[in-house]
């Protein structure tokens, strides 16, 4: 009789095992979803992230070798009050630590005496714009994704002299609500063939 009774008592699970089996599993479908969920959210992030960082560094890449070329700063608009043009180490320019304008608009001429053109508009939503970076009729910002939200040209007398310094600043932005991602890009370039207008 002991022999049957060991038998019955060994063919089956309780119903509080079973209840203990699904419980661990549960938790660890859950443990393995949220993982997972977190996971993807930092990949599309850091892709995101690297779209933004890429299409900074490539206008700031661009304005770079257009400014390297630089041998005079004009005024972009004529109509401008001559005390106000951003002209870069002119005998009546500021202190050489001092900047000169801060601007959304410059226009250099190359070594060759063309004329270009860097501008750059922040972004407006009632106009339904992403804003833009443009050298002369180029446009540097080719994401439609990306939002430009700041943007600044400002031009300095060189501490030296010989040359002046333009700083292009921008801050780019992705995404909206809790998934937006911003950052800023500034250089500061040296117009070695600069000469004083």
């Amino acid at each position: 009789m002991s022999c049957s009774h060991m038998s019955k008592k060994n063919k089956g699970f309780t119903l509080i095992e079973m209840l203990v089996v699904i419980a661990v599993m549960a938790l660890i479908v859950s443990g393995t979803i949220n993982l997972l969920s977190i996971l993807i959210k930092n990949r599309i992030k850091a892709q995101t992230m690297n779209i933004l960082t890429q299409e900074g560094n490539k206008i700031i890449a661009i304005a770079g070798r257009t400014m390297n070329s630089a041998s005079a700063i004009t005024d972009p608009d004529p109509n401008n009050d001559p005390g106000t043009q951003p002209h870069c180490g002119t005998d009546s320019g500021p202190s050489p630590v001092t900047p000169t304008a801060d601007l959304h608009e410059l226009e250099i001429e190359d070594i060759n005496g063309n004329k270009i053109r860097l501008s750059c508009e922040p972004a407006n939503a009632s106009a339904g714009t992403n804003g833009y970076v443009n050298l002369n009729t180029q446009q540097l910002l080719t994401n439609e994704n990306i939002t430009l939200s700041d943007c600044s040209i400002t031009c300095y007398n060189s501490i030296s002299g010989k040359g002046a310094l333009v700083t292009l600043s921008l801050v780019l932005t992705v995404g909206k609500g809790a998934a937006q991602m911003s950052d800023i890009f500034t250089n500061t370039f040296v117009l070695r063939n600069y000469k004083k207008l």
